[in-house]
């Protein structure tokens, strides 16, 4: 029996794997600022969400530099599985974005420091600063988010959340 501490599920095929496949390198590429994308990697957003002890912390991704998507959901979560492929194409068109996938549950530092209440949930950052953040989100706010954090205003004049109305 292999040690459990050497292997993870993929949520989707639920085949053990590796911890040094390219899922735990993408993480580790994202953490050292290394562009992720890779023809030995998995796709971004279709590999599987980060456990609680793989995720950054929240002061780790405060200090990431340039345009970062983080997914908050479960690999059980019909919401999340369903708008894998739309995040995925959307990505394409937004190279230098890294997306990190975390899973998130009760109980979980990260995603409650961004108060994650519905899944999916996608916190859009820059340099550190969340600029957007929305929750099962349509195409138009993926792509709103998107934008924000890769055009050169967008750390000048941020989006607003797309979290509901504000209480003013």
């Amino acid at each position: 029996m292999q040690n459990i501490t050497n292997i993870r599920r993929d949520v989707l095929s639920m085949k053990p794997i590796p911890l040094d496949s390219g899922i735990a390198r993408a993480k580790n590429s994202i953490l050292l600022g290394v562009e992720a994308r890779s023809t030995s990697l998995p796709e971004p957003s279709m590999a599987a969400y980060l456990l609680p002890e793989e995720a950054p912390t929240r002061e780790e991704v405060n200090s990431f530099d340039g345009p970062v998507l983080i997914e908050f959901g479960t690999g059980w979560c019909g919401y999340c599985r369903a708008i894998a492929p739309l995040v995925s194409e959307l990505l394409g068109k937004y190279p230098g974005v890294h997306h990190i996938k975390v899973e998130d549950g009760s109980g979980r530092p990260l995603g409650r420091s961004f108060k994650v209440q519905l899944w999916p949930n996608l916190v859009f950052m820059r340099d550190g600063k969340v600029l957007q953040q929305s929750a099962r989100p349509d195409c138009k706010q993926i792509e709103q988010g998107l934008q924000a954090i890769t055009s050169d205003q967008s750390a000048e004049s941020p989006s607003p959340s797309t979290r509901g109305p504000s209480a003013s």
